[in-house]
């Protein structure tokens, strides 16, 4: 029911004013499942039916949104999604009648001591590797998910990180894992600082770096409720996110929608925007009193460096509808600047500049037959620039590099990179494969003539002949 209700209410939107556009991907900020309790006995086959469940609802919702493409659901986990047993075999009690030194081994981030006041007792993590599995079922769950597109969660801290990146690159969406030293004795929320440097080296060495439009997006919320300690290390992981240009961050964990302005010390000026979703599938007893399900539309103008968020909110038990927020001035969405955007977009110019200088040399090599000249400079300037992508192409064409043409080309986007491409395979005597690459795009008539697909079939046949001779 949640899905067909969820699905209407997205058709609806583009006749509703304003109006909301379709959506590009769907963001989800952690607690796939609701989890185990620490006295389930049978705590393996709960997350395993319970990743079963949410595997089936997310694959429906890509086959409806995104024609199956599971690349376009971009998932983290949350606290939920944790294994309580497992964190509790993975530590032993610690003896403290006596000791006035338990506040001082708590301290740190990096502490192996827990305090449990469910039995007033002291614990120590006595196998870390066993500790690092307790997000186990939720990596067999995001690993199978993403088996198509490559991804995989790692269960060491430095490298829970995963970019994805949408269609043409039109944006990078970046997702922490916020579970840093969080466990059934440890509930605070925490980014390791690590991780955000290391992923921000690993962007600045890839085709990544040039993408302007760059988005966080992790589990915990950014304040905890009354006395809790469920809340982001802030202070310590949002500086850093904004010197790496993340312009937005997006989180859940609070269960109601909400907009917050983080600003930067050094700058205040250079604020990001952090966003907060309500809960589309939470029970009642987890949904803040006053408030009920909700989930969260996002547009972003990156001309006008805007971002309007809309918050739909379950009505009535059968469906979705614009919220009346308060904290929204009586409406259901709110507009904020992204100015640290605006600051990114300023500086392309200069980038653009030296670009341009850069592709007319390379074409300069290119008709001077200095090929490899020419592939050495293209491949220092950013690869989703369609001019440098097609330069590329081109120059590997000369060089006769045919496997590596193959690789870089294995869903051809116009008829130039299906006629390279069909080339090469021919090149390398894969007839076959070029065919089927052929039948693939045939009834594609938005993109390829018909006259241009039978041309390519024929010139298949032929070199095939050509080989065979």
């Amino acid at each position: 029911m949640l899905l067909s209700c969820l699905l209407q209410d997205l058709e609806k939107q583009r006749h509703e004013v304003p109006a909301i556009p379709k959506c590009d991907v769907a963001v989800i900020t952690g607690d796939i499942v609701r989890g185990a309790s620490l006295d389930d006995s049978n705590f393996s086959e709960t997350f395993i039916k319970q990743y079963q469940e949410a595997t089936s609802f997310l694959i429906q919702l890509s086959e409806e949104l995104f024609d199956g493409d599971t690349g376009r659901i971009l998932l983290i986990p949350g606290n939920h999604d944790i294994c309580w047993q497992i964190c509790q075999q993975s530590t032993e009690p610690i003896e403290t009648t006596g000791r006035m030194d338990v506040p001082k081994l708590l301290d740190g981030v990096n502490s192996p001591y827990r305090w449990s006041w469910a039995d007033r007792q002291l614990y120590r993590i006595k196998d870390s590797d066993l500790y690092k599995k307790r997000l186990n079922y939720f990596k067999d769950f995001f690993d199978t998910f993403y088996r198509v597109n490559g991804n995989t969660f790692s269960l060491e801290d430095n490298e829970q990180a995963v970019n994805f990146v949408i269609e043409d690159q039109k944006a990078l969406f970046t997702g922490f894992s916020s579970l840093y030293g969080n466990d059934c004795y440890d509930h605070r929320g925490r980014i390791f600082a690590d991780c955000v440097a290391r992923n921000g080296l690993k962007l600045r060495k890839s085709e990544m770096a040039d993408i302007s439009l760059k988005i966080a997006f992790w589990h915990h919320s950014l304040e905890s409720s009354e006395y809790g300690v469920d809340h982001l290390n802030r202070t310590e992981v949002l500086p850093l996110l904004i010197d790496q240009s993340y312009c937005i961050g997006l989180h859940g964990h609070k269960h109601r929608s909400e907009v917050i302005s983080f600003a930067y010390h050094l700058n205040p000026e250079l604020f990001m925007p952090i966003v907060s979703s309500g809960s589309l599938c939470g029970s009642p007893y987890a949904i803040p009193a006053g408030y009920r399900r909700q989930y969260n539309i996002i547009e972003i103008n990156e001309i006008q460096s805007k971002i309007k968020i809309h918050v739909r909110e379950w009505f009535n038990n059968t469906t979705f509808t614009s919220a009346k927020l308060q904290e929204f001035g009586g409406k259901s969405w709110i507009e904020k600047d992204l100015p640290l955007l605006k600051e990114i977009i300023k500086r392309k110019p200069q980038i653009l500049d030296n670009l341009s200088v850069s592709i007319e040399k390379a074409e300069m090599y290119l008709r001077d037959n200095k090929f490899e000249d020419a592939l050495c400079l293209l491949r220092k300037l950013p690869q989703d620039v369609p001019i440098v992508h097609n330069l590329v192409l081109e120059t590997l064409h000369a060089l006769g590099k045919w496997d590596e043409i193959i690789s870089l080309v294995q869903n051809p986007l116009n008829s130039h990179e299906l006629s390279i491409v069909i080339d090469a395979l021919c090149k390398k005597g894969a007839f076959d494969s070029a065919h089927l690459m052929i039948s693939e795009r045939e009834n594609d008539t938005s993109t390829y003539d018909k006259n241009f697909i039978e041309m390519q079939k024929k010139r298949v046949d032929i070199e095939r002949r050509i080989a065979l001779e």
